[in-house]
């Protein structure tokens, strides 16, 4: 693996850029094969060749001593390659994700957050994935001294019910198309109560020896010498 990584503050805020590189000869990779009993069979393992080539762009900002506001973004190339029964098997292309999240704290300890992310399909061996986007709002509230107990509210995806996902599978011999429906919509509470205290004035270890001889160098008091 290769990368090459640039940070830079600016006024508070943070940029960071990496280009990557990696390439390995024994991926784990998922395929399927179908049988003469005209059954596909979906297993996996380590027959891959994968080389990804990436750009990753992230960064943070704090507004108004209030408002916090993080992004990542990333863009893959990726290229992969196999064997299958015989036949030799090649899929690339383009994948990219992207991820943001806000937040903003109020008085007396309200914090109101938010994120968004959208995933690209994923590359597959013989075919790709669907893409899908999420999103979540928390609202949360601290309590007591040293702000020991917070309690939490979060409603994921609330304006999608459920998540399509799909897969997609090219092969000479057959195509097949996999969908399926997941639960996107939850809510949740939480109660969190943090117990003790974690004092920043905790004494460190004394470097040394605290020994009468070596501390006064000899006995007597007088200083050791040497040749």
């Amino acid at each position: 693996m290769f990368t090459l990584a640039y940070s830079t503050f600016v006024k508070g805020s943070s940029i960071n850029v990496s280009l990557n590189h990696y390439f390995t000869n024994n991926s784990i990779q998922q395929f399927t094969t179908l049988g003469e009993d005209r059954i596909a069979r979906t297993t996996f393992g380590n027959i891959g060749k994968n080389s990804t080539s990436g750009l990753n762009i992230s960064g943070n900002s704090t507004f108004f001593k209030k408002l916090s506001v993080n992004m990542n973004g990333t863009l893959n190339y990726v290229q992969l390659e196999s064997t299958l029964a015989g036949r030799p098997v090649r899929n690339e292309g383009l994948t990219a994700n992207i991820y943001s999240n806000v937040s903003y704290k109020f008085e007396k300890n309200w914090r109101l957050s938010g994120n968004v992310g959208l995933n690209s399909p994923r590359i597959m061996l013989q075919g790709r994935s669907g893409g899908y986007a999420y999103h979540s709002i928390s609202l949360n509230k601290q309590f007591l001294k040293d702000n020991k107990v917070t309690i939490s509210g979060s409603i994921s995806s609330p304006f999608q019910k459920n998540r399509r996902w799909f897969s997609e599978i090219n092969d000479p011999a057959f195509y097949q198309v996999t969908e399926s429906f997941y639960l996107m919509r939850r809510f949740n509470i939480s109660f969190n109560y943090r117990f003790g205290q974690l004092k920043g004035g905790i004494a460190r270890k004394k470097r040394g020896i605290s020994n009468d001889d070596q501390s006064g160098g000899g006995k007597g008091g007088q200083p050791s010498g040497g040749n």
